[in-house]
């Protein structure tokens, strides 16, 4: 899940960057649009100037993303697609736009300055778009969003649940959990945390998660709804606090691994996953403004 948790906050974060969104929201899939600021709709016969955007127009897939010089690789993003996470931009004829971010559409409009550069504006500053190579491109520093362009009808449904996954409304996203084997160098935990009406929550192991600590929890859900579990903002090692990352959604009914982490880069050289505080903290998956209750635990 770490990989992907990892690539779903980046796509989100440079998405919202880089179109500097701001623009009507539609979680149902049926953008508000806007009215385009062109002056072209006006024109009484079609000029050499309405032709300008005709490559940019249609359905658009982010393929690969850079940020802060880093790329992204092509297997992490098929992974993210296979798991029914995908980013689509609409340049529509009469100069709106929608940016579809994993079910959640952002409107805005869209306007060609030249046949390879346009500008696209969602509430922010416009963001520059290029075309290069039959790709769309969209930058801004070292961070860049490429798009190739799709039919309409290759987009993967993505809002009001799916086979693979689901979007919720929230905001909170479906990954499927962890299993021992995504650990190495693993120290047996094995100690059970909570066990009442609500779930219970067992620490199973510690070890190296892609190049950071990690620990492997396992939670059974007994609620009816489907839970969003979240660190705190106090979990520490050997009394020194250190910001950890959790988050698992499970579905009602389920039990399901998943691993919390520290990034190593923060711990002092040699510090070890030994005295561990912390909490975990149980919201409602469809509305995470509702906390259903927290546990606190010491490993």
């Amino acid at each position: 899940m770490k990989r992907m948790w990892s690539v779903f906050v980046v796509m989100l974060a440079l998405c919202l960057a880089l179109t500097g969104c701001g623009g009507n929201k539609s979680s149902s899939g049926d953008p508000a649009p806007q009215k385009p600021t062109s002056t072209s709709e006006t024109t009484a016969e079609p000029s050499a100037e309405a032709d300008l955007g005709a490559a940019f127009k249609g359905s658009w897939e982010l393929v690969s993303m850079v940020q802060e010089g880093e790329e992204t690789s092509e297997e992490d993003m098929q992974a993210m697609k296979e798991f029914g996470y995908c980013v689509y931009l609409d340049l529509n004829e009469d100069g709106t736009a929608a940016l579809d971010m994993f079910g959640e559409i952002v409107t805005g409009t869209w306007e060609a300055k030249e046949q390879d550069s346009a500008t696209l504006s969602m509430g922010g500053d416009p963001a520059k778009m290029r075309l290069a190579d039959g790709l769309l491109v969209m930058s801004q520093s070292d961070s860049s969003l490429t798009f190739k362009h799709i039919d309409p009808s290759e987009k993967v449904v993505q809002s009001e649940g799916g086979d693979q996954s689901e979007a919720y409304s929230s905001g909170a996203q479906y990954f499927g959990g962890d299993t021992i084997d995504d650990l190495d160098e693993v120290t047996n935990i094995d100690k059970l945390i909570v066990d009442d009406d609500t779930c219970t929550i067992k620490a199973v192991a510690a070890g190296d998660y892609v190049g950071d600590p990690g620990i492997l929890f396992e939670i059974t859900n007994k609620t009816g709804a489907d839970i969003l579990v979240m660190d705190g903002n106090d979990w520490a090692i050997d009394g020194t606090t250190h910001k950890a990352t959790f988050y698992e959604v499970i579905r009602a009914g389920e039990t399901l691994g998943s691993i919390g982490w520290f990034d190593a880069s923060e711990l002092a050289d040699g510090e070890a996953l030994a005295n561990i505080t912390g909490s975990l903290h149980l919201y409602d998956a469809n509305d995470t403004s509702i906390e259903i209750t927290h546990y606190d635990f010491t490993l």
